[in-house]
């Protein structure tokens, strides 16, 4: 199960218990929807009891990098609440560091919005 709401500065992309490549795929790809139609160039990712993301390919994310990374702008802040999420996260911010997007890994959600709202 998801959530995406729209804030005031950001796009909130929540993921709760997302077990399989579908569901992992699918959220990855309604968020980047969702950030791209309503114009905006900052998500926070947020993800809860869900396993970690190592085969990047896979999950569609690679994709999901190229498409918001078309934005000089554009920046992913990415939260998990588990080490093992956030080794991932770390991961996925290499990966997308490489194709030219701003992914960053936080441990907590202040210091992900203090980075979403600097300027770039």
């Amino acid at each position: 199960m998801y959530s995406i709401t729209i804030e005031r500065d950001y796009l909130r992309a929540e993921l709760f218990g997302g077990s399989t490549i579908e569901e992992m795929r699918e959220f990855l790809l309604a968020a980047t929807e969702a950030a791209l139609g309503h114009r905006r160039e900052r998500i926070l990712i947020s993800i809860h009891s869900s396993r970690p993301i190592f085969r990047i390919e896979e999950y569609g994310l690679c994709r999901c990098f190229k498409r918001l990374a078309a934005s000089a702008k554009f920046r992913a802040a990415l939260l998990g609440d588990s080490e093992e999420l956030r080794l991932s996260h770390q991961y996925a911010e290499l990966l997308a560091q490489r194709r030219g997007a701003r992914f960053r890994s936080f441990q907590d959600e202040v210091a992900a919005l203090q980075w979403l709202k600097g300027a770039p």
